[in-house]
């Protein structure tokens, strides 16, 4: 039997210089490893998904509530 590798190198996946990478607005642990760079690309995708949510849904009002958590009890 042969045991030479017959498959295919696999492509690199490290990013150079100049390289595009798309930015999700739920983000990703590669942003999070970028650090403030990833931030802010992070936060410029979701300002244009929000945009783009707006600009297609309309003004909708969203209600929020807030609810407290017990702090301190045993229950």
């Amino acid at each position: 039997m042969d045991d030479q590798n017959t498959s295919s190198p696999k492509p690199s996946t490290a990013y150079k210089k100049g390289d595009t990478y798309v930015v999700p607005p739920e983000g990703s642990l590669g942003l999070l490893a970028l650090g403030y760079q990833g931030l802010v690309a992070w936060r410029k995708a979701q300002e244009e998904a929000h945009a783009k949510a707006k600009e297609e849904l309309g003004d909708i009002e969203v209600k929020t509530e807030t609810v407290e958590l017990p702090v301190g009890t045993d229950d």
